[in-house]
């Protein structure tokens, strides 16, 4: 009986492996802290982060704007240091005279679906790598940046009492438009819609929507 038992969670286990730990191409990942389990996944096409060409397109436009004359190749070069290792460095950041980053992301999305693409550069502190917020909204014009306002509202609220986190997506292409996914202090994630210059709580109740 012992012979046949020890024998069973031996082809189990051998099993499990060949399913899934031998499964060619797989990629593992570290999952998420307990209290970062995103329980509200997207229900659509999750906006990918920024490629090179579009930090280099976003930084230049800020060089551009304020008129601040750059090496050849000097973008290229910081934008593939920041990369590299998660940060862009103070001295270039200050230099083209572009906000104040931690640990920035780019995305190139229509996040307040108006049917225009917006370059949204975001960041995390890297003190708890927590307190995510939206650093700014860009498009680009003539190589210069315009700025598209943030509405005051829901998780961006100036009197916020909370910590923020931007879930894994942060945007996704919803039936609704492109949403955003954010968890406030605790799960579950909730979904954000910023269209016709405000931003709305989704699948909520108003008494929910209320509280942000």
């Amino acid at each position: 009986m012992a012979f046949r038992t020890v024998t069973s969670a031996l082809t189990w286990l051998a099993c499990a492996l060949a399913t899934c730990g031998s499964a060619p191409g797989l990629a593992w990942a570290s999952p998420p802290p307990p209290d970062r389990v995103n329980v509200a996944p997207p229900t659509g096409r999750p906006v990918p982060a920024a490629g090179a060409t579009d930090w280099v397109a976003l930084y230049s436009a800020f060089a551009k704007t304020h008129a601040v004359t750059v090496g050849a190749g000097e973008v290229e070069r910081e934008i593939a240091d920041l990369l590299r290792t998660g940060r862009l460095s103070d001295a270039f950041r200050e230099k083209v005279k572009a906000p104040y980053t931690d640990i920035p992301s780019l995305y190139v999305a229509d996040i307040d679906n108006d049917t225009s693409a917006d370059y949204v550069l975001t960041d995390r502190n890297s003190t708890g790598l927590h307190n995510d917020r939206i650093v700014g909204v860009y498009r680009i014009r003539d190589g210069a940046v315009v700025e598209v306002p943030v509405p005051a509202e829901g998780p961006f609220t100036a009197d916020r009492g909370w910590i923020t986190y931007f879930e894994s997506p942060f945007l996704s292409v919803d039936p609704e438009g492109t949403t955003m996914h954010i968890t406030l202090n605790a799960p579950p994630a909730r979904r954000y819609l910023w269209k016709g210059g405000h931003i709305q709580r989704l699948g909520a109740s108003a008494s929910e929507r209320d509280g942000r």
